[in-house]
């Protein structure tokens, strides 16, 4: 078949298939979406059991708690209210990425803007890629400093030390 023949080919298949896609799409919607929503809603409940499982002493020591989600068939995420402040953690194939916020910040604080500003492992200095264990070490080891520089009291001078920091450091 030369190019020729092949464009004519195209023209005239092209607009039945267009017309078809928009007749089978609202019946894929009708007919899928439903499971999108409920396979993102398991998903949502494995990742917050996970993290309970990963995490367990913000649970059993701090009495956190999550708070409700939108549900998303693209990525599971999960925010948790640890009483001063708020961890946010977003799952999107296979990578993490977490948050600490204060609960009237509108941006969270991630964990490599944090290895200056707390007292964090060496091995985990450095990482680009970092997981709920990774989140637990950090959170045993810093709990009363971050519940103290997140309070609503403090968060402005944090804000302005992390700002600082940042500064100093060329990020």
């Amino acid at each position: 078949m030369n190019k020729k023949s092949a464009n004519w080919l195209f023209a005239i298949i092209t607009p039945p298939l267009l017309g078809l896609k928009y007749v089978l799409w609202p019946i894929n919607e009708l007919v899928f979406r439903p499971l999108d929503f409920w396979l993102a809603k398991r998903d949502q409940k494995q990742f917050e059991r996970e993290i309970e499982l990963k995490i367990p002493f913000l649970f059993s020591e701090y009495g956190a708690r999550f708070l409700p989600e939108k549900i998303d068939p693209r990525a599971v995420s999960a925010t948790i209210d640890v009483g001063t402040f708020l961890l946010s953690f977003t799952r999107w194939h296979r990578e993490l990425t977490g948050f600490i916020k204060a609960k009237n910040a509108e941006r969270g604080i991630s964990l490599s803007e944090l290895t200056d500003a707390f007292n964090i492992p060496f091995y985990l200095r450095g990482k680009v890629d970092y997981s709920l264990e990774d989140w637990d070490v950090l959170l045993k080891l810093n709990m009363p400093q971050l519940q103290e520089v997140f309070s609503s009291g403090q968060y402005g001078e944090t804000k302005e030390y992390l700002r600082e920091l940042k500064r100093t450091m060329g990020c």
